[in-house]
């Protein structure tokens, strides 16, 4: 799902002096048109059963764009950078007699049925942690290169070094990068 929206500048949530302003200051309504695009990418196959001949045929989803109105109610407080949105999704050239999720299964003559190839999730096991199950992948995958962004690697450098990945560590600040220099 791809979403196209018009750049919004921030709001100056106001200063203590405001009188409307006790807690929560006065709401703004904000309308936000927005174009989204869906099945752009990697388009669904879709099994269709013809009704009168029992015939199956696959066909690929269509692309299709929505034009929506983001109606949002913005109530900013005393707090810097804390407030409250209240949004909800007009689709001012939708059907009036069409339900927000489209026509019923039933109705389109299509069979739900189980993917024969769901996609495979690898939990870590019980007792490890999640990096180092992360860390097992790629070592078994033999990634060439290794882009730490949260902490130092250092738990992990001497395997992955050992498996010829290169290591990259991103760094907020000069504290850190010293962190990660010595290891």
């Amino acid at each position: 799902m791809v979403l196209v929206a018009g750049p919004v500048l921030a709001k100056d949530q106001g200063d203590a002096e405001d009188p409307r302003c006790f807690f929560l200051c006065a709401p703004e309504l904000k309308v936000e048109p927005t174009m989204t695009f869906e099945n752009l990418a990697n388009r669904a196959l879709v099994e269709v059963t013809d009704a009168e001949t029992g015939d199956v045929s696959t066909v690929q989803q269509e692309t299709e764009s929505v034009f929506e109105l983001i109606l949002a109610i913005e109530i900013p407080t005393e707090i810097p950078r804390v407030g409250f949105t209240l949004e909800t999704i007009f689709v001012p050239l939708g059907e009036s007699d069409t339900n927000p999720f489209g026509r019923p299964a039933a109705d389109l003559g299509v069979e739900w049925r189980e993917d024969p190839n769901p996609p495979i999730v690898r939990f870590p096991p019980v007792g490890k942690s999640w990096a180092g199950h992360q860390i097992e992948v790629v070592l078994e995958e033999n990634v060439p290169v290794f882009a730490s962004g949260l902490g130092t690697p250092a738990p992990f450098a001497q395997q992955l070094k050992e498996n010829g990945t290169k290591i990259l560590s991103l760094v907020g600040n000069v504290r850190a990068a010293r962190s990660v220099a010595q290891g």
